[in-house]
Parts: structure tokens; sequence; C-alpha cells
């Protein structure tokens, strides 16, 4: 029998640096928050819909974005983290009031600039009634519009004309324009712009269908039918769910899976089995940052004894060696879910409620780089396995109490190694009979517990 075995990486509490913290509207619950670029900016989403933009280094307020009543779809931020503006991705909304559109500045929500375009061979012709901007997108430093920009007939939509158009603003005149209409785009699930300022994405809403328009060439180069192709329906896939980290995409295929792929390529990268290596299962992706191999995020575990019920807890974790660097779990006084936001390449981390009690209306601020000082952290091997034997490494837990368990995958006991009163330095157990898979030994003592990650293959 070949066995194979993981160490689960314990850490001491360091956790202890706090930066600042603010008092929100406690109906306001932090949902995202993302960094301005070229900025100390940052924008907090609500649930309530607020979005505000708030200081990184001590989390005061600067403004907080508006919608008028006139304007439809979801605001956003340029690349340049200078201006905003209402994206809507609908071809066929109701339009905005006087045929313009508003580019506002972040900090004050002054207009920059108010837009009207005009396509000379459609002014004038009765049978259009409105004029529709969506999809849009600002780059080249906020000096270039793209968007789709429809002459529309509100009685009969088929004499509606869709022009896709790239406007500059600061000459005032059309660069690019070309209808590549197709029914799979009408409404789409998401359409942004890469971090270069390259490309321009649209995934399509209900269909596997995707394409990337390249702003320096002025074409599409690519073009992702899943009908038609099932390698092209997973790079949809990727392009609809996943985020941009360091110049490539991340997304998830499990809770337990993450995997990285190149960009504009879609080539795989890397495939981060999560649960086989450190025990816990990620939470939702919007909160992931990567930064240099390292993410911070919220993650969880299933309470003892239940497969339904969760503990909450966040951790700073290398991917690439598999090392905890920090977990949160043993500083917690409560394990409610709580949302964990990390910024300034995974330098600060922000904690929605506080780390050490659930205060509602608070968010905090804590300094996450102190938790890579490797002298400062403790890190022990309390349990070995050989062949069908775990060794436990017990000198300094003499005379507490402890209950040695071991669970399978979906956190039902499989075994009890152990219980009773810790009274010798060193104890030898023999594992329990058990199938191919992935198992952790929990060890669980009145103030702290252990855990032990392997994988048996028979």
């Amino acid at each position: 029998m070949k066995t194979l075995y993981i160490l689960f990486l314990l850490t001491s509490s360091l956790f202890s640096q706090k930066l600042w913290e603010i008092e929100v509207d406690p109906s306001d619950y932090l949902r995202d928050v993302v960094e301005i670029p070229n900025s100390d900016l940052l924008l907090f989403t609500y649930n309530t819909g607020k979005l505000e933009i708030r200081n990184s280094q001590d989390g005061s307020f600067v403004n907080q974005l508006i919608k008028k009543s006139n304007e439809s779809g979801e605001l956003k931020i340029s690349s340049s983290g200078k201006a905003y503006y209402m994206q809507d991705y609908n071809l066929y909304n109701n339009g905005f009031e006087n045929d313009s559109i508003e580019i506002r500045d972040i900090t004050n929500n002054e207009v920059i600039f108010k837009i009207s375009i005009s396509i000379a061979e459609f002014e004038g012709n009765p049978n259009f009634n409105k004029k529709i901007y969506s999809r849009l997108e600002l780059f080249d430093n906020d000096s270039k519009l793209l968007c789709y920009f429809i002459y529309k007939d509100t009685d009969d939509n088929r004499n509606s004309i869709n022009n896709f158009i790239i406007y500059n603003l600061l000459t005032n005149e059309i660069e690019h324009i070309s209808k590549p209409f197709t029914n799979k785009l009408t409404t789409i699930s998401k359409s942004y712009l890469s971090p270069d300022d390259k490309y321009f994405i649209e995934t399509a809403y209900n269909q596997p269908y995707a394409r990337m328009f390249n702003l320096e060439t002025r074409e599409y180069e690519f073009e992702f039918d899943g009908e038609i192709n099932e390698e092209h329906k997973n790079k949809v896939g990727i392009l609809k769910n996943g985020k941009f980290q360091n110049n490539n995409l991340i997304t998830d295929s499990y809770a337990d899976i993450f995997v990285l792929y190149s960009f504009p390529t879609l080539s795989l990268i890397d495939k981060i089995d999560i649960w086989s290596k450190a025990g816990f299962l990620i939470g939702a992706m919007v909160e992931m940052n990567v930064c240099d191999n390292i993410f911070i995020t919220d993650v969880s575990i299933r309470k003892e004894n239940s497969t339904t019920q969760y503990n909450y807890y966040f951790v700073k974790y290398n991917f690439k060696n598999n090392e905890i660097i920090y977990s949160s779990f043993n500083e917690q006084d409560s394990y409610q879910y709580r949302p964990v936001f990390s910024f300034d390449n995974c330098e600060k981390v922000l904690v929605n409620r506080d780390i050490n009690n659930i205060r509602n209306g608070i968010i905090v601020c804590y300094d996450s780089s102190v938790l890579n000082i490797e002298d400062e952290i403790e890190v022990h091997d309390y349990f070995s396995k050989k062949d069908n034997f775990v060794d436990f490494n017990s000198q300094k837990f003499l005379g507490k109490t402890a209950r040695i368990e071991i669970f399978n995958s979906v956190g039902a006991i499989v075994g009890t190694l152990y219980s009773g009163i810790i009274n010798q330095p060193n104890y030898t157990f023999q594992i329990p009979e058990l199938p191919s898979g992935t198992y952790y030994l929990q060890c669980q003592m009145p103030n702290q517990n252990l855990n032990f990650n392997f994988v048996v293959v028979k």
C-alpha cells in the first residue's frame, strides 16, 4: 500500500496591527471593495447599492457616486481611475435623457464630458426617435469612448440601426464605426476592458459565446462559440466568470479548486486544488485577491460533527508551496461569516465587522505585511505519518484533555484515535482501514485545535 500525506501548517496569533477603522450605517453591508487605479482610493459597494469612494490610507470619506433617475445600468470606474459613468449592457433600453451621456469626476461628481454623438446619414430620419448608448468603456487615459450607439425606432425595432463606435472625446469625432450585430449579443452577461486597455471583451448572457475586440488593430481578434466547439465553451466560461489577477485570469471550478489562465490566449497556467492541500474551502471569488503566488480570502471548515454547518475565518496562503502564512481561526471570538478584502498588493486587509468581535457598522483595516515575518511564525509538525500509523509529538500538550478524530472529505467522522488526558510526550496511533481518498485528522483541545491532512492511495 502506498500512502501520501500533506501537513496542515499552524501559525500563532499575530493579527494585531490595526491601521484604522470606520463606522458606517449598520444597514450598509460591505459587498465589494475595488482599488481605484493610479490612486490611493477605494470603491466600497454596499448591499444597499450605495457606492462610496474612500481613502485607502485612513478610510476617510471622499465622495458618494450618484446615479440620476434617467440613467440605467450600473456605475463603472474608468481604467484611469479618474472618472465614472453609467454602463448598460442592454442594447434596447430606454436610452438617456436628451440623447446624451455624462462622464463625471469620481472625487466631486462634476461633469467632465457631456456627450451627444451623431451620425450624419441617420440624422433627420423620421423612423428614428431615440438614441441609445450601451456598453460604454473609457480608455486611452479617458480620451476615447467605446460604445454601442443605436438609432432606435421605438415603434418597430427592426428599423433600428446598431453602430459599434470609437469616439474621440477631445476632438468630438468618430474614429471607428462598424455594425457587428449578432443576436447572441443582444443582451450579455458581462462586457469589460482588459487591464492594459487592449481588448474589449463581451460574453453572451444565455449562450456559450464570447468575443474580444482588439482596440489597437480594431478587429475582432478572438471569437469563441461553445455551440460548435467544446473547447470554446470552457473559454467562454473563463471570460464570463474569471477575474484578472496580474494580467492573467483566475476562476473557480468548485469552492476548493481555482484555476489560472494566461491572457489573451486562455492557456492553462496552474490548477490549485485547495482542499486536498490545505483542508479548507474558499469563499466568494469577489473577495479573493492574488498577489505574487499569495492570496488572502475568507475560508470555511466544517464544524465538529456536522456536514452542513461551517466555521468562517480567513487565511493568507501561498498556493505555490502550500503554506498557510496566517490563519485567523485561533484569534477570532466568533466564527460567523464576514467578508474579507485585501488590497495594496495584499499588504492590507479589510474585514467587515472586525476580526475579534462582531460589531455591526464597523469596517476595520489591518496591516497584513507583518504576517510573513518568519521568526514570528510558529510552525509545528506535531503529526507525522508512516505506513498505516500516525505519530503525535505531544510533549507541549502534557496534562491537556484531547480528542483525536479522523474526518473524511464531507466532514463525517470515520475514526477516533484518542480521547482523554495527554500524559506522555509521544503517541503512535494505528489508522483504521480506510478507502482511498482525502482525510483530515483533528486533535481537539480546550483552547486549541490541531489539524493534519493526508491522502490515502491504495
